[in-house]
């Protein structure tokens, strides 16, 4: 049963559906894991896929690096913030807020189309 639900969000995510997103409802609903916890999961993921694509860019000589290591700071320091305002915030209003970003996020993405 795990297997048939993992490939179902694995293929979710290849259809362009959010990845974050998904992965976070994956870890709270099936897998129990409190959503402060599988939120930190999800950026360790993301950290890491992003650097990976950040050195395969390089070597391609694709994009600008001042730019990059310009709002990779400031995204760095946003998300520090975030991460501390998240601690001190309690778990339940931290979940309805996820809960109505996901839906307007929904929402939108359902208008623009």
């Amino acid at each position: 049963m795990d297997f048939l639900l993992t490939a179902a969000f694995a293929a979710l995510v290849g259809m362009g559906v959010g990845s974050g997103g998904l992965y976070l409802i994956f870890l709270t609903l099936n897998r129990g894991i409190e959503q402060l916890t599988a939120q930190g999961m999800n950026l360790y993921f993301f950290l890491v896929a992003s650097a990976g694509a950040a050195v395969l860019h390089l070597f391609r000589h694709r994009g600008d690096l001042l730019a990059a290591a310009v709002l990779g700071g400031v995204g760095a320091a946003a998300a520090a913030g975030g991460a501390a305002l998240a601690g001190v915030l309690d778990g339940g209003l931290l979940r309805r807020l996820f809960g109505s970003f996901m839906v307007i996020s929904g929402v939108f993405a359902f208008l623009k189309k």
